[in-house]
């Protein structure tokens, strides 16, 4: 149902944000609007936002300052996990933060390069440290040490120090093939590999795996792949992309992922973790990173975990 208080208020809202704009025309009409039948109403809405809505439009795409308001002493009240201050211009209103159930969710922090992203984080895992919440945070140029001079309890890994086996080391719960799936799709969007070239990796695996009475690693998958001799054309496709992309797993992360089993990833989530990625190149960091995401989660998942 149509709200004619509510589409007012909105107008006069907007109008408010456009700079230079004739203001007094367009309060007259919505003084006008409340007396008119059905008809003129409609006629008058369709006039009024033809001229507002182009102007708006055109401001906030042009604008380099934040067009939405800012959000209530209410809306802004948290558990204590302070993000910042709320501005009205140059005048400090009260504190922002987010409730615990907020952590639950997906937050996206999104700005300019030099606009204040990584000050922003360094700030924010300085408000889940006094708060007493655990954090996994991925380090990409060495931004966080500081923050374990500040706070002891943070732990600070490189990434090569890490050891972790992710075809033996399965998530509690989950059959060792429904992860391996898992982690080979990880694999494809890391690496970039054909279709069909994830199935084929699978498939070798398992023969290995059997070989291997279940102690296989990257580095005995790689040396399976290089021994076989396929004679299909397509099949060799397959074959050659993945020795390829085992090839640079190995080079990559090999002393982290050649181990008989690695650490108990659940352990890294209990804590207060800084993992330096540095100087990883990305397809290799992405696959790092996202295996120890998806293994915590299977994990929860299985378990029924909500943290």
């Amino acid at each position: 149902m149509f709200d004619l208080d509510e589409y007012i208020d909105d107008v006069r809202e907007k109008i408010s944000r456009i700079p230079y704009f004739q203001k007094d025309a367009v309060e007259s009409l919505l003084e006008l609007l409340p007396h008119l039948d059905e008809n003129e109403k409609r006629a008058m809405i369709s006039d009024i936002n033809s001229i507002v809505d182009p102007a708006y439009t055109s401001h906030i795409l042009a604008s380099k300052n934040p067009v939405l308001g800012f959000p209530s002493e209410e809306e802004s009240k948290g558990d204590g996990l302070k993000l910042g201050v709320v501005m009205a211009g140059d005048m400090e209103k009260y504190p922002f933060e987010l409730t615990f159930e907020n952590l639950r969710e997906s937050i996206l922090g999104v700005a300019r390069s030099g606009h204040g992203k990584t000050r922003f984080m360094y700030y924010f895992v300085q408000s889940l440290v006094s708060c007493g919440v655990n954090f996994v945070c991925f380090d990409w140029k060495r931004d966080y040490r500081g923050l374990a001079e500040i706070h002891p309890d943070i732990l600070v890994i490189r990434w090569s120090d890490l050891r972790f086996n992710p075809l033996t080391n399965v998530p509690a719960g989950l059959d060792i093939k429904q992860w391996w799936r898992v982690l080979f799709t990880i694999f494809a969007h890391s690496f970039g590999v054909l279709v069909a070239t994830p199935s084929f990796i699978l498939e070798q695996l398992e023969e290995l795996y059997e070989e291997k009475k279940g102690l296989v690693t990257f580095k005995d998958l790689y040396e399976h792949l290089k021994r076989l001799n396929e004679q299909s054309r397509k099949r060799g496709e397959y074959l050659d992309v993945a020795e390829n992309r085992i090839f640079t797993v190995n080079q990559g992360l090999g002393e982290v992922v050649n181990v008989k089993y690695g650490f108990e990833i659940s352990e890294i989530f209990r804590r207060k973790v800084v993992i330096e990625l540095e100087p990883l190149d990305t397809p290799t960091a992405s696959f790092l990173v996202q295996t120890l995401l998806m293994h915590e989660f299977f994990r929860r998942l299985r378990n029924q975990v909500r943290l």
